[in-house]
């Protein structure tokens, strides 16, 4: 609810996975809400750029028009975040990583979204660090890695150039 108004109702999962509005995305867990203009949709894909980070594709079966405002919900847990590629020997930061591919089993495709960044604070947290990365545009983005490796309890320290990924599934396109 918000100001005695219903925002969403349905599932706790479907709530937070595909919230309806801004508030029930940042109301019901941690959310990095990426706005920008719409530039492209179609093909069940809708790209929009996102201010300090550029084009950011996600999967949406909405009909948005070319110019229209809206908003990416993307949870933490979502972005994959690994050393920089122009440094030597580059890890993917989750102990479970799968040679085949991404720490979830999933291809590393053209159609997955990439930035570049620095990160500029962490939180430990026991079973989890929190990651905030900037990236050169300015836009800070929180990351969520488990620390299910024994003996770890960071992956990265301040001032680490990373990279951050994640599909075009991973988020939801708000209007």
């Amino acid at each position: 609810m918000n100001k005695g108004r219903v925002e969403q109702l349905d599932q706790p999962s479907k709530i937070y996975s595909f919230p309806t509005s801004r508030f029930v995305a940042d109301f019901i867990g941690k959310c990095n809400l990426l706005e920008g203009p719409v530039t492209a949709s179609g093909n069940g894909v809708v790209t929009i750029d996102a201010e300090g980070l550029g084009p950011v594709r996600v999967a949406s079966s909405a009909a948005v028009t070319a110019g229209k405002s809206g908003a990416i919900a993307l949870r933490p847990e979502k972005i994959r975040v690994a050393t920089s590629t122009s440094a030597v020997g580059a890890t993917i930061a989750e102990p479970d990583r799968r040679p085949e591919g991404t720490p979830d089993g999933r291809s590393d495709t053209e159609s997955d979204n990439h930035f570049r960044g620095t990160v500029t604070d962490h939180l430990y947290l026991g079973d989890v660090t929190v990651y905030i990365v900037s990236t050169p545009q300015g836009c800070k983005l929180e990351t969520l890695l488990a620390n299910s490796g024994a003996g770890r309890t960071k992956f990265f320290e301040v001032g680490d150039a990373v990279e951050m990924s994640w599909s075009v599934d991973a988020g939801h396109f708000i209007s």
